[in-house]
């Protein structure tokens, strides 16, 4: 059994030698309210081309509101593997036998639970960010791949010894009107991976520049921001007007900053300064 935020999930059909490290991570004793089955098979065949979804990594079609997705790997015509909602509690899964020895792989094996699907059904969103532990609270750096997230969590572990819990994707929960940041069993290729939760403070949306500052920005501006780095599924009318609520709401309860920043010592001086006397008020 698994627990991911507040998705508890049972899967069957693997043995414990094909389970990812880090999913292992989020292992509970907790009954499952929701059942996955994964079936090891030498044939996958597309059995309804009505997609409302045709993307070169995934086809997904609809029925009676439970979906049927065929994922795919880059560059690939073959199905990888087939996900197939039976119910609201039950989804089987075929996977390609010739991919097996593929399967351990985290991005790889959580594609094939649509977690996100998942995710929004209790009010989580995942932030493609880099997690960090400060002042016993949770810091995001989110920003698009190769601007510099996981080097600046880097940074502030050289310089401020803070934890990083994820060096690429954060769950985002709200619960009761607070906000928590939780690790995620996929972390990109840092590597670093941890099932914990911290309140979360503050999220940074970084760039790269020539001089350390941090600014505000619009609400407008930050909106966009979010959209690129939240994960939605847009086929999803009703998951679109969650996922839009959410982030107003983000928007309107947390500290979100923006940082230009060099690699440097200074950019770890310019944020921790803002965030002792904004965010937490320390005043030394």
């Amino acid at each position: 059994m698994y627990k991911i935020g507040n998705f508890r999930f049972e899967i069957t059909g693997l043995n414990e030698n094909q389970i990812p490290e880090n999913f292992k991570k989020f292992e509970t004793n907790q009954q499952p309210d929701y059942f996955y089955h994964i079936n090891i098979v030498d044939k996958i065949e597309i059995t309804n081309n009505q997609f409302i979804v045709n993307k070169p990594t995934m086809k997904i079609t609809i029925n009676n509101n439970l979906e049927t997705r065929y994922i795919y790997l880059p560059n690939d015509t073959n199905i990888y593997a087939k996900s197939e909602e039976i119910d609201d509690e039950h989804t089987n899964i075929y996977f390609h036998k010739n991919y097996l020895e593929l399967i351990h792989h985290d991005t790889i094996f959580s594609s094939l639970f649509s977690l996100e699907r998942k995710m929004y059904q209790h009010n989580h969103y995942v932030l493609h960010s880099s997690y960090i532990v400060y002042q016993n609270h949770a810091i995001l750096f989110t920003a698009p791949s190769g601007v510099g997230k996981s080097t600046q969590a880097t940074l502030w572990e050289k310089y401020r010894h803070i934890k990083i819990i994820n060096g690429d994707r954060t769950l985002i929960t709200k619960e009761k009107n607070q906000y928590f940041a939780s690790g995620w069993p996929v972390c990109g290729s840092s590597q670093i991976c941890h099932n914990q939760t911290y309140p979360l403070a503050a999220i940074v949306m970084l760039d790269q520049g020539p001089i350390n500052k941090v600014q505000q920005l619009s609400y407008f501006e930050k909106t966009k921001r979010l959209v690129k780095e939240i994960t939605v599924n847009f086929h999803n009318q009703d998951y679109v007007n969650h996922y839009f609520e959410f982030i107003d709401q983000l928007i309107n309860d947390i500290f979100i900053v923006h940082l230009t920043c060099t690699i440097s010592k200074e950019a770890v001086e310019c944020l921790d300064t803002y965030l002792k006397e904004v965010v937490f008020e320390i005043r030394e």
